[in-house]
């Protein structure tokens, strides 16, 4: 459960690492959705814009 917790948390994404390793959650989990969850962002911003244009 804080696994997905820290996965959504703000934060840069060495930071959330390093913070997953000191807490012994699954560092691949929380890397995964943090990228994950930059890519929705950017991907929705794009489409976004070109909606509006």
């Amino acid at each position: 459960m804080e696994g997905i917790f820290l996965a959504f948390s703000p934060g840069g994404l060495p930071e959330l690492s390093l913070v997953a390793l000191a807490l012994n959650i699954e560092v691949s989990f929380v890397v995964l959705c943090h990228i994950s969850r930059i890519a929705m962002v950017v991907l929705g911003a794009t489409a976004l814009s070109r909606l509006k244009q």
